[in-house]
């Protein structure tokens, strides 16, 4: 018995121990489960998915020395320092399969865009050189670059501003959105944001992407998890630096399954036939070079001495082909001025733009919701600024909430710290960083000035100063110090504009909120008509307008304000403030309430009724209200008396005059008629048989003279002569239409 009990045991044992290794086998297999789908499932590039018929027939008509050509891209650096002439000789001698080079201007950038492809046999790819990419221009500096997109959460508004700026770099037929390609590195926010789900924006505007080969040569297995994210959503590239060696493109492929281009760069330790060779026959497509004319040399000696395999270097210059047929470039199109100049000023862009730097402001701290200010009459502020240069913008901003003097304070002069005594005590001090690192002695030299009533930190840049924040009510973060940021954290102070973020990134030493901290809207602030749905080009007719009032003398000046949903889309000044013309209007200047119910309040409600459907132009007023009836007994009676002095020779009929009439005889020829009206009057028309159309027109045939008699019997002739009012007069007599003492509807 004992003996078959040992063997239970150890058959249970057995199963354990199976059962153990089962479950470990399992969770390995799971863990490695992602390289082997990789292996068996290779990635789809969109470029290699195009019709190859461009590429299959320019390839029937290249030499092997053109071949050659499009494996190279040409660094020229800054095209200012490159003469045309040499630019058109080398497009003839080398034929590249690319190009990089940049101008401090978009409009130049064109101007070169369309010699090359006026003087290309197959055009070239176009990148830039600069880390900025489409940002480096100066007409598209100011617009926020992709490090913004990694200041917030929305994807809505990433996935809408990438759009936009793809299309930008389309429009001047730049090749490539993200990439320094010069120089190879693709800093860690454009990795983020290209592994992010909005990458296949760049992708959909057949922009090409490319990502560094360092970032691949890691068993990091998050960054393996975005690697192959990024490969799946359509990479066209990837990029090895001057001291990566041929066996990575080898590793990359068995481990991503990757087929699409690689890049090379190469300097002149590397530029002889034994190295390039390798490179070309483990797979690189593209090579970057200073030197285009030296390489081209190497590789057609290559081809001469047949070092270079044919049907690789064929199918290198095929991809290529096809990621020109992807991008556009089989088609030659000449990039206009007016066309970019329009897509750069566009609402659209405009729009995204505001967007984005609206959301890349965030609200770190608000102690018992003292943002946004309020009780503004009895507040009193000051602001110090301090940096290397001053904040004009928000100074400006902030002045149109409430008038304010600022101090600013250059950290550069040695006795800053004393100037911080010059702070006003008993003020709500602001205080704003311009991208400077705090440091102990400028924040114990605020604390110990300190009286304030509230004490608000606006840094601009530099997330590490929130490490000194503990003594603030208020910390607005602002990622840069652009104008437009200025404005918005000015806005954000006084609940201009609202701020519903989360501060996404991780600052050593410094706890950030969990949860979202919020400011709302409680005040007026300016914005483009377009971003509340309407239309810029209709209100600037209002222009138009109020000048031809002024030259026409129906006033002398004016300010004209259109506001919607909180927001001011419109606000101009125009001409002076009396006819003698001494002082011109500003937006700045205060009036007198004076006659303005009409614009304030009827016009006003009536537009907002009209805009909820609650109202049409030609319903009656009376439609709105319950009781329509007017008591007329509250008005007194008029006297209208008649006097006519006549001549006797000319009366036909005494008995028809004095039936209505007395007389009162003067001579022998002349006597003078007269009679008393007593009337009151009921009005046929009031109030609320108007139209809201005529009502707002100022034609409702309803004036401040009524219930007066003559108003009623001729108001359809009232400024007739006095002999045209008396023979109307008599003939409504004769007619019976009103009697002596009675009322006359």
């Amino acid at each position: 018995m004992k003996d078959i009990k040992i063997g239970r045991i150890n058959l249970r044992a057995k199963y354990f121990i199976f059962f153990i290794l089962g479950i470990l086998i399992l969770i390995v297999s799971i863990l490695f489960s992602h390289k082997k789908v990789l292996k068996e499932s290779p990635y789809s590039i969109d470029f290699l998915n195009v019709n190859t018929e461009y590429a299959d027939t320019t390839l029937k008509y290249l030499s092997n020395e053109e071949k050659v050509g499009q494996l190279i891209i040409a660094d020229f650096g800054k095209a200012e320092n490159v003469k045309t002439d040499s630019v058109i000789k080398l497009l003839y001698q080398i034929l590249p399969g690319g190009i990089v080079y940049s101008t401090d201007s978009i409009f130049q950038f064109l101007n070169y865009q369309n010699i090359i492809q006026k003087y290309s046999k197959i055009n070239p790819f176009v990148f830039l050189p600069e880390e900025s990419g489409v940002f480096h221009f100066k007409e598209t500096e100011n617009l926020p670059n992709f490090n913004f997109l990694t200041a917030f959460e929305n994807d809505s508004i990433k996935r809408n501003y990438m759009t936009v700026i793809s299309k930008i770099a389309k429009q001047i037929n730049l090749s490539s959105l993200f990439s320094d390609i010069s120089s190879g590195n693709i800093n860690d926010n454009d990795y983020k944001v290209l592994n992010s789900s909005d990458n296949r924006i760049a992708i959909s505007q057949k922009l090409m992407s490319f990502a560094n080969a360092s970032q691949f040569l890691t068993d990091d297995s998050i960054r393996f998890e975005l690697n192959s994210q990024l490969i799946s959503e359509g990479l066209t590239g990837i990029i090895l630096d001057e001291d990566e060696n041929s066996d990575i493109i080898q590793k990359i492929k068995n481990e991503y399954n990757y087929e699409g281009l690689f890049l090379k760069r190469i300097n002149s330790k590397l530029m002889n036939s034994d190295s390039v060779a390798i490179f070309i026959n483990s797979g690189t497509d593209l090579f970057i070079t200073k030197e285009p004319k030296k390489l081209k040399k190497i590789l057609a000696e290559m081809i001469e001495n047949e070092l270079i395999n044919n049907e690789i270097l064929t199918a290198s210059v095929r991809k290529i082909l096809l990621a020109k047929t992807w991008t556009g470039l089989e088609n030659n199109s000449r990039i206009l001025k007016p066309d970019i100049d329009s897509l750069l000023k566009s609402p659209a862009t405009l729009i995204s733009e505001n967007t984005v730097y609206r959301n890349s402001i965030n609200l770190i701290k608000n102690k018992n919701n003292v943002l946004p200010f309020k009780n503004l009459k009895k507040a009193k502020f000051q602001i110090l600024v301090t940096g290397n240069a001053d904040l004009r913008e928000f100074y400006k901003t902030f002045k149109t909430y409430y008038s304010v003097k600022s101090l600013f304070i250059d950290i550069s002069d040695e006795y800053y710290i004393k100037k911080i005594k010059k702070i006003r005590k008993k003020n709500n001090l602001i205080i704003a960083m311009n991208s400077i690192k705090i440091d102990s002695a400028l924040i114990n030299a605020i604390l110990e000035h300190n009286e304030t009533q509230s004490l608000t930190l606006v840094n601009f840049g530099k997330p590490s100063n929130l490490n000194f924040t503990d003594s603030f009510s208020a910390v607005i973060q602002v990622f840069g110090n652009s104008e437009k940021e200025q404005h918005y954290a000015a806005d954000a102070i006084f609940g201009g504009i609202p701020i519903n973020s989360k501060y996404p990134y991780y600052i050593k030493n410094f706890k950030v909120s969990d949860s979202v901290v919020q400011i709302k809207k409680v005040r007026v602030s300016e914005c483009l008509p377009e971003e509340i749905g309407l239309n810029a080009l209709v209100l600037s007719k209002i222009d138009s307008i109020a000048k031809d009032g002024i030259r026409r003398g129906a006033f002398p000046g004016c300010q004209i304000v259109v506001l919607k949903n909180g927001y001011n889309v419109y606000n101009k000044s125009f001409g002076w403030h009396t006819y003698a013309k001494r002082r011109r209007v500003r937006n700045t200047d205060l009036y007198d309430l004076a006659s303005v119910t009409k614009i304030a309040a009827t016009t006003t409600a009536a537009m907002k009724l009209y805009s909820q459907g609650k109202i049409r132009l030609n319903d009656k007023l009376g439609r709105f209200f319950r009781d329509t009836k007017i008591d007329y007994s509250n008005i007194k009676p008029d006297t209208l008396i008649n006097i006519d002095t006549l001549k006797i020779a000319e009366i036909r009929d005494f008995n028809k005059l004095l039936k209505f009439q007395d007389t009162l005889h003067i001579n022998d020829s002349v006597l003078i008629a007269f009679d008393t009206l007593i009337v009151t009057t009921n009005p046929r028309n009031n109030i609320f048989q108007v139209k809201i159309r005529d009502l707002l027109l100022h034609k409702s045939g309803i004036t401040p003279t009524l219930p007066i008699l003559p108003y009623v019997i001729f108001k359809k002739n009232f400024y007739d002569s006095l002999e045209f009012i008396k023979q109307r007069f008599y003939e409504n007599i004769k007619n019976d239409t009103s009697v002596k003492n009675k009322t006359i509807e």
